[in-house]
């Protein structure tokens, strides 16, 4: 029923980027409401086309029915992440999956996700296991093998600010000598904190977290108690750290300096290397860093997909 309207909607949508097109050739073309009503439409148009390509092609439609407003409503079955990813490749990969923690990796922060691996069908044996790579456990590394070194390096503030030279100290731990690679320290910046937020690190020792705060300390928020653990979380030197994500919200503290924890600082509990540069926005910068995988633990996948293949 939907490959029947397919060429349709794409006669259609051409016809509106081709009346689009044509309006931008008149000199006093401008971005008025009409030309963005008509992008909004493409792009909506265009949504709507994959969506529609991927409930036909999966079979996912339990049934049609027009609602009130003359609306076309399509019911689809519903799943888990994991009975979609097999119903979509059963037919195609060998798939296997299970939870692994970044800590086994090398890497020093807890970060368990679950990660599947799926090699073409035609190419491998399909009781192929997990059990080599699932047991490959490393040492365990901590926040202060990771980071300090750039202790004693100025962070800025503004995030066009330039490289800073490294600095060097003695007895530098395996895991920051792996990722020191540059003779240069990029993205060292951070929030420039309020005077608010500068009190409340002062007030925090290692491992505790806004909740620690005295109650005086907690007025901007409107309803403390429901605050997460992470949030205002004044790192532990010794220990590894909990899962990285974007700690510019979450307020993340140095172990020892009453500031908020760098994108470099970040980047190097992730396991990126300091000749990895990043760019953007402030915000931006420590998003890429918070939604990355590790890049230790994408190498130790990436070699262990190409050791089965390389078998089989």
């Amino acid at each position: 029923m939907i490959t029947k309207y397919m060429d349709e909607i794409n006669e259609d949508t051409s016809n509106v980027a081709t009346q689009l097109y044509n309006m931008t050739k008149i000199d006093s073309f401008s971005f008025s409401n009409e030309v963005l009503e008509g992008i909004t439409f493409l792009v909506k148009y265009q949504q709507s086309l994959r969506i529609l390509k991927e409930i036909e092609d999966n079979q996912l439609i339990k049934k049609f029915k027009i609602n009130e407003s003359e609306e076309v409503i399509a019911e689809v079955q519903s799943y888990s992440v994991i009975d979609y990813i097999n119903k979509i490749l059963k037919d195609d990969y060998v798939q296997k999956g299970q939870i692994f923690n970044s800590l086994d990796f090398g890497v020093p922060q807890t970060r368990k996700r679950h990660i599947i691996i799926g090699v073409k069908s035609n190419i491998i044996k399909p009781e192929f296991i997990f059990e080599s790579f699932s047991h490959h456990k490393k040492k365990i590394y901590t926040v202060r093998d990771a980071i300090l070194d750039l202790e004693k390096v100025t962070t800025s503030h503004d995030v066009d600010a330039g490289a800073q030279k490294r600095i060097e100290i003695m007895n530098l731990s395996e895991y920051a000598m792996q990722l020191r690679d540059n003779e240069k320290i990029y993205n060292h910046i951070n929030t420039k904190s309020t005077q608010i937020a500068l009190d409340r690190f002062r007030r925090l020792e290692e491992g505790q977290n806004f909740h620690d705060l005295d109650e005086s300390m907690k007025t901007t928020y409107y309803d403390s108690k429901r605050t997460q653990n992470t949030i205002y979380l004044r790192l532990k030197y010794d220990s590894p750290s909990g899962t990285v994500v974007n700690v510019r919200k979450s307020m993340w503290i140095h172990p020892t300096l009453d500031r908020a924890l760098s994108i470099r600082e970040a980047a190097r509990l992730q396991s990126f290397p300091d000749s990895f540069v990043f760019y953007g926005t402030k915000d931006s910068q420590y998003q890429q860093v918070g939604n990355a995988v590790p890049p230790m633990v994408a190498k130790e996948i990436g070699s262990y997909v190409k050791k089965i293949i390389d078998e089989n």
